[in-house]
């Protein structure tokens, strides 16, 4: 800085201005800087964003809890931490000139208390238990009440996806004994009949260790009553459409430990109906679909063990109606299918 040379009072006035200036602008003479960290005493985790007061000095902690202050003329100092979650912290500390003091300081964490709230939950039940004349749907309608249990209804065959794994990687088990599996390595569940259902139940986290190598998507356990009587079931029901359903099933105690279910199936819906193009109208027909099945399972037990044998016959008769240029063709898609299996 230049001082101008100016003489007289005047002069001698402005030069100790100057000095004084310089005084003030230069740091104080051994000045130290102090460097620390906060933690949380139960955690240890660093505490990030708390305010550090030293006299008229100011600082705040970073991310790891590290803060820092320059320019501390040696003395005694009071430091006082503030932070919302935390209680004051308040201690003595001492700076000696050239000591550059490193502090480790510890927060305790407030506890902050509420009135008590009670949460009531109630859990869907993994389970359905059926009393013996307490059957009047099928078993499909039954077993997608229970949680996380979809249905899958197609080619010929009722399976079952958890959670939505594939129908393959669900396992149904009868009695304690393992389905069959179709050539698709799906368990149809046609081939229990809802008459002699004791309960369901299905294992989704907890199943059953002799299963889970074979059932990653879940095992549905079904246990029956058991093969002491004949039963037998009749359903039919209707809607729109011209739509009907009906079915019968029973199930038949032979001699010798012999156990036969039969099931069958038929819907029909004629779904024709008007359509309207520009100016005109028009019933568009042949759009019906028809399907028959029928399901023989046989049982037979040797013992502590048994064989199963399962044949299943289905029919498809679907009309194709066509676009709206062409309503009315008779072209007509049908097919069968049988399938067997036997398993001991």
């Amino acid at each position: 800085m230049i001082i101008p040379t100016v003489r007289g009072k005047l002069g001698g006035a402005i030069r100790l201005a100057a000095a004084l200036c310089l005084v003030c602008l230069a740091p104080p003479l051994n000045a130290e800087k102090i460097e620390g960290h906060i933690r949380d005493s139960e955690t240890g985790f660093p505490v990030s964003g708390a305010s550090v007061l030293i006299g008229e000095f100011h600082s705040a902690s970073d991310r790891e809890g590290a803060f820092s202050l320059d320019n501390i003329v040696p003395g005694e100092y009071a430091i006082e931490i503030h932070h919302v979650a935390y209680h004051l912290h308040e201690q003595s500390i001492t700076i000696r000139e050239g000591s550059n003091p490193a502090l480790h300081l510890i927060l305790v964490p407030k506890a902050y208390s509420t009135e008590t709230v009670t949460i009531k939950t109630t859990a869907l039940p993994n389970e359905l238990i059926f009393s013996e004349n307490d059957r009047q749907q099928k078993i499909e309608n039954y077993i997608e009440r229970l949680p996380g249990v979809s249905v899958i209804e197609g080619d010929g065959e009722i399976s079952l996806s958890i959670r939505g794994s594939r129908p393959e990687e669900v396992l149904i088990v009868l009695d304690g004994t393992p389905l069959p599996k179709n050539e698709r390595g799906v368990c149809d569940l046609r081939s229990v009949n809802i008459a002699r259902v004791k309960s369901i139940k299905v294992h989704v986290d907890a199943i059953p260790p002799r299963y889970s190598n074979i059932a990653p998507g879940g095992v549905v356990r079904i246990e029956t009553y058991g093969t002491n009587s004949n039963k037998i079931l009749l359903k039919a029901g209707g809607g729109s459409f011209d739509e009907y359903d009906l079915g019968a099933g029973g199930d038949i105690e032979l001699p010798g430990e012999t156990f036969l279910s039969i099931a069958i199936d038929h819907k029909y819906t004629k779904g024709d109906f008007t359509y309207r193009a520009a100016d005109s109208s028009a019933i568009r027909i042949n759009n019906h679909s028809k399907k028959t099945g029928l399901n023989l399972s046989l049982q037979k037990r040797f013992g502590h063990s048994e064989v199963r044998s399962n044949i299943s016959y289905q029919t498809l008769d679907n009309g194709m109606p066509g676009d709206l240029d062409h309503p009315t063709p008779t072209a007509d898609r049908r097919g069968q299918n049988l399938r067997g299996k036997i398993e001991g």
